[in-house]
């Protein structure tokens, strides 16, 4: 069976990926996965045998579940020799090393189902020290291993979490469904934890310039795949006009900023109709808007004065712009010679969206650590 893992850690070594996710392979004798390999990035194959693991810790109750893979020092020496580790203890992960944490492999998991508990479940069947760890224990061997900012993610969704279930059953399933947890956390540990300012944040952000930019930005401020998908479809649904005419509606009311139309005509045309609910939808959208239940939990003197609002409206604002743009040109091709040359760029720019994102005030993100 195949999962996908937001995040590996080879002791304190985050490995690097092209991608937003992680593919990993489990089979009854082996997890299988990528790793770019340190003399010259070339993405070679890591086998992890049943035979090369001590024990393992599996986190499967939280929202940032994981798989901690304790390895043998044989085990630990293959995998340093095959990705081209040197004998530096940087990374903290030394076959030679008597410290169990200093042989450990993390698997961070995209989305939990069922299907993958059960496949895991009977996969590491044979494996004889296996456990399944609860909160403390799972904080516990995240600060061990000195992996700050998970360990961050994990406890702020932890307490999220509680606090939901003190909420309506109504209201806790909405939370889940709209991924807000991952939402919510990553903001926390930016603004409290890092202590990324406003100002850090806005230069960050102005360097995306595309799409592929962006999704390595929201990789970077640990957003998984799910998160961002679930946020473009949100979009594009919206782009519907509102008038019922079928079309792409990239005008918006001006009033409600909700209502939507393909042309000034259908706006026109659907003036008296959208006008007895208009005032309605503003309020609405304004009510939706609001984070009470965030702000409860982490009051916004906590994230030095940066509110949830501005963070997750800025992050729409840019995924809106750049959705547009490559709907416009997907859905009305005469219109790439209306748009600048940035726009029309776009796709060009793909390949070295990663490394512009790089350049950015988050280049530095993962050498901050928070308290812990």
């Amino acid at each position: 069976m195949e999962f996908r893992s937001t995040s590996v850690y080879l002791g304190k070594y985050k490995v690097k990926t092209s991608l937003l996710h992680y593919k990993v392979l489990v089979s009854k004798s082996s997890f299988r996965f990528k790793v770019a390999r340190l003399s010259d990035n070339e993405e070679v194959p890591v086998v992890i045998l049943a035979k090369d693991i001590n024990s393992i810790g599996i986190d499967m109750l939280s929202t940032s579940a994981y798989m901690c893979l304790t390895l043998t020092r044989a085990g630990c020496s293959r995998i340093r020799t095959k990705i081209g580790m040197n004998k530096s203890s940087k990374y903290q992960f030394d076959c030679n090393s008597l410290k169990e944490e200093e042989r450990r492999i993390f698997i961070f998991i995209d989305q939990v189902d069922m299907s993958l508990v059960q496949c895991i479940a009977v996969n590491t069947a044979a494996i004889r020290h296996k456990s399944t760890l609860e909160h403390q224990e799972s904080t516990d061997l995240l600060r061990i291993s000195k992996l700050s900012l998970e360990k961050s993610i994990h406890d702020i969704e932890h307490v999220l979490v509680q606090a939901a279930e003190k909420q309506s059953k109504k209201t806790e399933k909405i939370l889940m469904q709209n991924f807000n947890y991952r939402k919510w956390s990553s903001f926390v540990t930016l603004f409290r934890d890092v202590k990324m300012t406003k100002s850090d944040f806005m230069e960050a952000l102005d360097t995306v310039n595309c799409l592929g930019g962006l999704e390595n930005f929201l990789h970077s401020i640990f957003w998984f795949e799910a998160v961002y998908l679930t946020e473009v479809d949100d979009y594009v649904r919206s782009l519907v006009c509102h008038s019922g005419c079928g079309g792409k509606a990239f005008l918006k009311c001006s009033n409600c900023r909700v209502a939507r139309y393909c042309k000034e005509e259908c706006q026109e045309e659907h003036f008296q109709e959208h006008g007895m609910e208009c005032e309605e939808m503003k309020e609405e959208r304004k009510r939706k808007k609001k984070q009470e239940f965030l702000e409860e939990v982490y009051p916004v003197e906590e994230t030095g004065g940066v509110s949830y609002d501005f963070f997750i409206s800025k992050l729409r604002s840019k995924m809106s712009h750049l959705l547009r743009v490559y709907l416009k040109i997907r859905y009305s091709p005469e219109q790439v010679n209306n748009n600048d040359g940035d726009d029309t760029n776009c796709h060009d720019q793909h390949e070295n969206s990663e490394q512009q994102t790089k350049e950015g005030k988050l280049k530095n993100l993962s050498k901050r650590r928070p308290g812990v």
